[in-house]
């Protein structure tokens, strides 16, 4: 503004505020991607903490620990999941899941900023 006023302040008092809530109590959960074909998937997960704007500027993400991502219509059936690091590409974990339904519930194993799954029906 060409005509901008500044003006200083001693003390402000400011009233009839309400505190502002957030679904979930501001607790941010990881956040997922997953390309599918048929019954196999590859499905990469990122930490809340290391998403732009609000994190991207973490050195030092905290632990994500018992997340979850749940995966939907799927086929009734034995799955295999392998988690991997992508920084690494190391296998991190792999387990057997079963899809009792259309959804399939995935417990994430701990991890800083990312991960990435693989998921394959079982032989």
């Amino acid at each position: 503004n060409e005509n901008a006023v500044w003006l200083y302040l001693d003390s402000l008092r400011v009233q009839g505020l309400r505190p502002s809530e957030f679904a979930g109590g501001w607790r941010f959960h990881p956040e997922s991607i997953a390309l599918r074909r048929g019954d196999s998937a590859v499905l990469y997960v990122v930490s809340p903490h290391v998403v732009f704007p609000a994190g991207a500027q973490r050195y030092r993400p905290p632990v994500q620990r018992g997340e979850r991502v749940t995966l939907h219509d799927w086929t009734p059936g034995h799955y295999q999941v392998d988690w991997y690091s992508p920084e690494t590409g190391n296998l991190v974990r792999s387990l057997p899941v079963r899809a009792a339904a259309a959804d399939v519930e995935l417990l994430l194993p701990d991890f800083e900023e990312d991960l990435v799954a693989v998921i394959r029906p079982r032989p």
